[in-house]
């Protein structure tokens, strides 16, 4: 089965505010789990030489599957994020990709 990965870039003051509801606007279409990408992370003392780097951006991504129902749950997740953003100032970029 192929996937569509979903990440929604963000810009807000407040990080983890923002990407709870980001998250929330994902559960909302029925995604149960999210990645929560975090540019100032500090990785551990412990993490291998070949970890993988920090992200570029704050970010939540989602994973849909490629079937026949993707097109409407990420229509829905577009209006969801526009709703957030109109009553909360949080712009979201949503960038697709297949995996």
């Amino acid at each position: 089965m192929k996937w569509l990965a979903v990440k929604v870039c963000f810009e807000y003051q407040d990080t983890a505010l923002a990407a709870d509801l980001i998250a929330d606007c994902f559960y909302t279409v029925g995604l149960k789990g999210v990645v929560i990408d975090d540019p100032v992370a500090d990785p551990d003392e412990d993490w291998g030489t070949d970890a993988l780097p920090p992200a570029e951006s704050d970010a939540v991504t989602g994973y849909l599957p490629r079937d026949g129902h993707h097109e409407n749950t990420l229509a829905a997740l577009q209006k969801s994020l526009g709703k957030l953003e109109r009553a909360t100032g949080i712009r979201c970029r949503v960038v697709c990709s297949e995996i």
